[in-house]
């Protein structure tokens, strides 16, 4: 993902013209901070999300699998 402090943001940096080099700063220094608020505010956004690509890339019988691991939890 191209999102500081994840490793896809250097990628995304190197895309960008010269003139977004303040953004790109910004986001190196604060990005962590920034991916914390949003996973710990925005939650209930992520879990469908995660649940979708869960059920995605394991199948059908991989998802129950980490559904009953998670509730067993």
């Amino acid at each position: 993902m191209p999102i500081p402090p994840l490793d896809g943001s250097h990628v995304l940096f190197a895309l960008l013209p010269p003139h977004y080099d303040h953004i790109a700063q910004f986001l190196r220094q604060y990005g962590m901070f920034l991916f914390l608020i949003f996973i710990l505010f925005f939650v209930n956004l992520i879990t469908p999300i995660i649940f979708w690509l869960a059920h995605i890339l394991l199948g059908q019988a991989g998802f129950l699998v980490l559904l009953q691991t998670l509730l067993a939890a």
